[in-house]
């Protein structure tokens, strides 16, 4: 099950190193990006489908997390040294699974 709250004081120290982590990942969900970081680092999310589903729950929004899908592929590609060849194909599984209902099954 995806965490109700959000990571404010793990996440507080990257924030004030890095501001542009306080901005939010998505337009219709409420994590920000120093949480995606917070998923990476803290809580092992290796692949965007777990960090939609399970970690942040953003494939449970309105927009499913199609908005924010290339921002956190960057975001999370940057932290885990993804080519540009990976960013793509975890965009790819991702939206297969969000478009063949696996998010059900989650």
């Amino acid at each position: 099950m995806p965490r109700t709250s959000l990571a404010r004081e793990p996440c507080q120290g990257w924030i004030d190193a890095d501001p542009s982590l306080s901005q939010p990942i998505c337009p219709h969900h409420p994590f920000r990006k120093g949480d995606l970081r917070y998923a990476v680092e803290e809580e092992m999310a290796l692949n965007l489908s777990d960090l939609f589903f399970r970690r942040l729950g953003i494939a449970w929004s309105p927009c499913q997390g199609l908005d924010a899908l290339d921002s956190a592929a960057d975001l999370m590609g940057g932290f885990l040294d993804w080519d540009s060849a990976e960013r793509q194909r975890q965009m790819a599984q991702c939206r297969q699974e969000l478009a063949s209902g696996l998010c059900a099954l989650r």
